[in-house]
């Protein structure tokens, strides 16, 4: 049965990249930069694996409700686009919370991956330890790859330390900086790399 889960949601993650090109293979390095951190965290925290690994592949479920003229769009967003974009997370939440076989942690970060430990985020304007261990692991995960994927253009290995110097200097704003601190450790032993 859980192996049959984990197929549905791979099957659900392929359709979200189907929709949005720009975002193939998103959810595995999500999913990579997250147990990368987990691992660094693990002797600390008691984390649930599969949570995590299960949350890094849905976080963007929401986007399948999402316009594709909206998701496709090769310049800057308007301000309508944008709050549009911002509805993701509720839509995913809405998505996958009739899964009875999916942790309350899952469904928690799937809505909250884009809540800041400032508390400037979406949807709900959480802050700091609000916002659950578990989904500040995500968003620091999702954010890396979204910049080390739009630094790779120029070259691989600046791509990895030109998004952990962004990330870095968002410490304590937009991300955990116990998170950060674990991110940098990984990178450091080279558990996160683009080979």
């Amino acid at each position: 049965l859980q192996g049959s889960l984990v197929g549905t949601i791979r099957s659900l993650v392929a359709a979200i990249e189907a929709k949005d090109s720009l975002t193939h293979g998103h959810a595995e390095r999500v999913t990579m930069y997250a147990l990368a951190i987990y691992n660094e965290l693990e002797s600390d925290y008691e984390l649930d694996r599969e949570n995590i690994q299960m949350s890094s592949l849905l976080h963007d479920i929401g986007k399948i409700g999402i316009d594709e003229k909206i998701l496709k769009k090769p310049g800057k967003l308007t301000g309508d686009e944008f709050q549009e974009i911002m509805r993701h997370p509720v839509i995913g939440e809405k998505i996958m919370a009739p899964l009875k076989q999916l942790s309350t942690d899952i469904i928690k970060t799937i809505r909250h991956h884009h809540e800041y430990y400032d508390g400037s985020g979406y949807p709900d304007g959480l802050k700091g330890e609000e916002i659950p261990l578990i989904t500040r692991i995500i968003s620091v995960a999702n954010a890396f790859d979204a910049i080390s994927s739009r630094k790779q253009t120029l070259n691989k290995r600046f791509g990895l330390v030109e998004a952990e110097k962004e990330i870095s200097a968002n410490s304590g704003k937009q991300f955990d900086p116990l998170i950060v601190k674990a991110l940098r450790r990984a990178i450091e032993k080279g558990y996160i790399h683009n080979d």
